[in-house]
């Protein structure tokens, strides 16, 4: 075949292949946005990522995909997402909240308290989640003040949501008020059982007051929920130590170990265990 016969060949091959795919932008989120409600996080992800293709600059497309990166609770790619569509000024009643959890994950808490500014024109529902996660990041920051004032802040919001019991949860739990945090974890999931936040608190008290059997269930949940959190496996491992059930907590333990060579509480786990099953030399 002749060189022009060639480029004449291979430019009506692009210009069909083009023409073969002329979905928008449009369409690809239309499709994202249906394979969300059957909870098919893969093709949503690829509708998504579609859509973006052809406008990178789709808000909608660019929070959506934030959000389903966050339900798997891979925070790290959610917070680039979320930040491109507040900065897109995607509808900040949904992307406040949802970029405060995000960097609240992350460990990221000087990130949850550079929203505040734009948390005070939200809606009532968007200002109790957004303040309630800037409450635990005051916590987990060591501002114990800051964060009671917040809770404060949403108990004159509504004392009875979800968001606000999980806040009271976490202050009270901060406080070695154990039976007081349970109590509230226990009303924040009745109020709301989608509360996957609130499921991570049960487990973190129950743990706290000896239920090592109840915790390893509640953390289960949560990584059934959330899975792209690698430290709930940590969580479990260690309830599941504490619970003298060894050999499965060997399991986590390999698991951990298994995508983080050295870590170090992993390997700790890993040592009881054997000793247990009295295998010394490799304890």
């Amino acid at each position: 075949m002749k060189i022009n016969q060639i480029v004449t060949y291979v430019g009506f091959s692009v210009l069909v292949s083009a023409c073969g795919d002329n979905t928008t932008s449009q369409e690809h989120l239309a499709k994202a946005k249906s394979s969300i409600e059957q909870h098919d996080v893969s093709a949503s992800e690829i509708a998504l990522k579609n859509a973006l293709k052809i406008d990178g600059k789709n808000a909608e497309a660019r929070f959506l995909l934030g959000q389903l990166y966050l339900s798997q609770g891979n925070s790290l790619t959610a917070v680039k997402e979320l930040e491109r569509a507040n900065s897109l000024k995607y509808d900040k009643n949904s992307t406040v909240p949802a970029l405060a959890r995000a960097y609240l994950i992350a460990e990221d808490y000087d990130g949850v308290l550079t929203l505040a500014e734009s948390a005070n024109s939200l809606a009532i529902d968007s200002k109790i989640k957004y303040l309630a996660f800037k409450s635990i990041a005051e916590l987990r920051s060591g501002e114990a003040d800051l964060a009671a004032s917040s809770v404060q802040q949403l108990n004159k919001l509504s004392d009875s949501h979800s968001y606000t019991l999980l806040a009271n949860a976490y202050l009270a739990f901060s406080n070695a008020n154990n039976d007081e945090a349970l109590a509230l974890v226990l009303k924040a999931l009745s109020v709301d059982p989608k509360n996957i936040d609130a499921l991570l608190l049960k487990g973190h008290v129950e743990f706290g007051v000896g239920s090592f059997t109840d915790a390893v269930v509640s953390y289960k949940k949560y990584n059934q929920a959330q899975p792209k959190i690698g430290v709930t496996k940590l969580f479990i491992a260690q309830a599941l130590l504490q619970n003298k059930e060894y050999i499965e907590a060997e399991k986590y333990a390999d698991e951990i170990l298994a995508s983080v060579k050295n870590q170090p509480f992993a390997s700790y786990v890993k040592a009881v265990a054997m000793f247990e099953k009295k295998d010394f030399n490799s304890a």
